[in-house]
């Protein structure tokens, strides 16, 4: 008889084992699911951040060239202008006047109002006049605020990314470990390998439970 309870009682706590591990199983394979879905939501802003950025450099990259080229102009007409015009040549002047670009135009004409030829205090030349601005200068530095925000969205996605899929590994040592649980016929290394799962589990789980969730609200600036 006290056999007979013995045997049945170590059969009820085998049971009880099998749905502690089956409980950790399933609760482990959920979180695992999880995490792979919140790596590849992050993998693809992470896509989408890069994309943009590498976009935005470019934008820079032109912005800048063009505002470089047509200050290059404008030095080349100013200076072809200010040779004539010492040479009191006045329609080669008025030539090279009329090629001016409109951008220059404002700067060099509130410069010659300051009579800059008797005027001590007149800047060196219209470039120093802030009039005097290129309109690819603006959109140069807007494209590389947006390409400091794309960056930096990156840059987050890729952390993001990195630890959910960290995550998901500590959920498969708990697979690793649950499932041992079936295939050994030691009661005390199955409560063992258990333990281990369980320990793993919850240390996944807070883990897990301090990571952000993809944000409705898109980190890549559009």
């Amino acid at each position: 008889m006290g056999a007979s309870l013995a045997k049945l009682g170590s059969a009820f706590s085998d049971r009880r084992l099998e749905l502690y591990s089956a409980s950790l199983l399933a609760l482990a394979a959920l979180a695992t699911a999880w995490g792979g879905y919140q790596a590849s939501r992050w993998g693809g802003t992470l896509t989408r951040a890069n994309s943009r950025s590498s976009s935005l450099g470019q934008c820079v990259t032109r912005a800048s060239t063009a505002a470089l080229q047509k200050r290059t102009v404008d030095l080349v007409l100013y200076v072809s202008w200010l040779t004539a015009y010492a040479d009191s040549n006045k329609e080669l002047a008025e030539f090279y006047q009329r090629r001016f670009r409109s951008e220059f135009v404002p700067a060099f004409s509130a410069w010659i109002a300051l009579r800059p030829r008797y005027n001590a205090d007149a800047p060196s030349g219209p470039f120093a006049m802030r009039e005097y601005r290129v309109a690819d200068d603006s959109i140069a530095e807007r494209c590389e605020r947006q390409h400091v925000q794309a960056a930096s969205a990156a840059d987050y996605a890729n952390d993001m990314t990195d630890y959910y899929t960290f995550a998901t590994v500590i959920f498969a040592v708990v697979l690793f470990f649950g499932t041992g649980t079936h295939s050994v016929k030691s009661r005390g290394v199955r409560i063992a390998l258990l333990g281990i799962a369980f320990v793993a589990f919850v240390l996944g789980l807070v883990y897990l439970t301090h990571l952000p969730a993809l944000p409705r609200v898109p980190l890549v600036p559009t």
